[in-house]
């Protein structure tokens, strides 16, 4: 009975190693405006109707169209704080650890309260910033606004020990909330 006992508690843990994690990644990303642009000139009404100005279609991967890792960052900074998120060392919705090695989707949306606007980029050292030409560029983020960067090519923006640091700052003098949505390949 015992080597019985032996044989199924093998086989078991032998069975434990043998279920692998997946994580998959599909969707799309989508820009399509949902506006009404009319004008009426006398008796004579013209409508101009909108495309869409963005839509790729992802799959898991490291390739074109391709991401295998997304990691959401929501935070609030006070007046005059800023923080710096180290891309190679972040943590996605799963408790997973993440190192970017290529970021194909990076957006910033500001929260509609936010009385002042947020700064991206241009940390004091190893920035990310193979989105600019320069180490020192900023864009800024007004309030309820989205700054969204695409580059779904095999690419992506380049993420390294040397240019993984991403940072956030409020130069304002109240609080600000926003959400940060970082995509990519590992």
């Amino acid at each position: 009975m015992r080597r019985k006992l032996e044989v199924i508690l093998a086989f078991m843990l032998l069975a434990s190693f043998a279920l692998a994690q997946t994580t998959t990644f599909t969707g799309t990303t989508k820009v399509t405006p949902a506006w009404e642009h009319t004008k009426v000139k006398g008796a004579s009404t013209s409508k101009e109707t909108f495309d869409p100005i963005y839509n790729v279609i992802h799959s898991t991967g490291d390739s074109t169209n391709q991401m295998d890792t997304v990691v959401v960052i929501s935070g609030s900074l006070t007046n005059g704080q800023a923080t710096t998120y180290n891309m190679q060392s972040l943590t996605n919705s799963f408790g997973d650890a993440v190192n970017f090695a290529k970021i194909r989707m990076l957006a910033v949306k500001a929260a509609l309260a936010n009385p002042d606007p947020l700064y991206i980029g241009a940390a004091s050292s190893n920035q990310f910033a193979s989105w600019s030409t320069t180490n020192a560029a900023t864009t800024v983020v007004g309030p309820d606004g989205l700054w969204l960067m695409m580059r779904p090519d095999v690419d992506g923006y380049a993420v390294s020990s040397t240019t993984n640091l991403l940072k956030v700052a409020n130069s304002g003098t109240t609080n600000v909330s926003y959400t940060v949505y970082i995509g990519g390949s590992e």
